[in-house]
């Protein structure tokens, strides 16, 4: 429900992000469960930041950061907090996350390919974003996070499939289950953003070279045979779709990896970065314009934050979230386990540039709540 938030048609403004978030809250009320001081004192610090957000509005009449920063703080750190308490142990939460991201990818490739699923779905399902479901290039889930911000999450299960494959003991089916599961999770990214799609599959190439030698090789024999069937499957099913360019497609996926002459790279780079003056410093509470327009002009979330907070506020904003996360890390016990975290740490801030992935709360709630089962080494 966290995981794949979904706002109903028929149900306006209620989410299973907030039904949960009202389960957990009581869950922590009668088991007695208390914030930790560091967590304590960072919820003080983003009530700060988000009371001057709404000082901001005021004069914007935009309170577009200031509910980015409630839901970041209610999602993120507050319920990624109390189901640490909830899970068992690390492996549990991997295998949930895992099964849940499976799921959501089946759902994902038979949508894309059956536009009847597609209309069921979009039928009490509210899709944020910028695509709708005319958009044949995109697949449509269980969820209304879509796109770019959808693949994040899906390649998050990626990284969940595999941190459980090499964490921990797994039989020869286990192992065969989880690797067919990431393949399945993997091709589902490909069909909803390229962002989610880079990041699974530099987990799976790190994961590879990390792991044994006769472990490596039977892994990769394994992936091309299946990755071949995927192939010619793929491309008869491509070919049954009306109107659907596979040059098109393919070309939109290669471009995620053309370094010298990327589109979206270069469309970044071409975005606006409004200047330093005392509105920018002090924040403008801008984040929409008065048509609807991106108002600072880019789509890092970074210059958007900072466009709207200010620059004060920004950097206070994603120091605090960065520190009390390397505290967290600075006290684990297992050298593997820090190093692992570390990287999904500098993924969460890496990506930040591209989009404002801080504040679709996924991604910060999934290594908030790892790095708080790793700590305790519940594995």
């Amino acid at each position: 429900m966290l995981f794949f938030d979904v706002s109903f048609v028929q149900i306006s403004g209620i989410t299973t992000s907030r039904f949960a978030f009202i389960y957990l809250v009581l869950y922590a009320f009668f088991n007695k469960i208390h914030l930790n001081k560091k967590l304590f004192l960072i919820l003080l610090g983003l009530l700060a930041l988000t009371s001057i957000a709404v000082v901001q509005a005021q004069f914007s009449e935009d309170y577009t950061q200031v509910s980015r920063l409630f839901f970041f703080t209610i999602y993120s750190l507050v319920c990624a907090y109390i189901l640490s308490y909830w899970l068992t142990n690390l492996k549990e939460f991997l295998g949930i996350s895992f099964i849940c991201v499976l799921v959501q990818a089946t759902i994902l490739i038979v949508s894309f390919f059956n536009p009847t699923v597609k209309s069921f779905l979009a039928s009490f399902v509210v899709y944020g974003g910028n695509f709708t479901i005319e958009e044949m290039y995109r697949a449509f889930g269980l969820t209304s996070t879509t796109g770019s911000a959808l693949s994040i999450i899906q390649a998050l299960g990626v990284i969940s499939g595999l941190m459980y494959l090499f964490f921990f003991e797994n039989n020869l089916l286990q192992k065969a289950v989880l690797s067919i599961g990431v393949l399945l999770i993997l091709i589902s990214t490909a069909l909803v953003g390229r962002t989610g799609l880079l990041i699974g599959l530099g987990a799976i190439l790190i994961s590879i070279f990390k792991s044994s030698l006769r472990f490596r090789s039977a892994l990769l024999i394994f992936l091309l045979v299946l990755i071949n069937l995927e192939l010619v499957w793929v491309e008869n099913i491509f070919s049954s779709l009306d109107n659907f360019s596979f040059e098109y497609f393919s070309g939109w996926l290669s471009d995620s990896f053309n370094v010298n002459d990327n589109k979206t790279l270069a469309a970044l780079n071409d975005m606006n970065v409004p200047e330093l003056n005392l509105s920018t410093l002090l924040g403008t509470g801008k984040i929409i314009g008065l048509n609807g327009e991106n108002a600072s002009g880019n789509d890092s979330g970074y210059i958007q934050t900072y466009y709207s907070l200010g620059l004060i506020g920004a950097i206070i904003f994603y120091l605090s979230i960065l520190i009390y996360l390397l505290g967290i890390l600075a006290k684990f016990k297992n050298q593997k386990d820090k190093i692992v975290a570390l990287l999904l740490l500098i993924l969460v801030y890496l990506i930040e540039n591209k989009e404002p992935f801080m504040f679709k709360y996924t991604a910060v709630f999934y290594v908030h709540l790892l790095f708080l089962l790793f700590k305790s080494s519940k594995k």
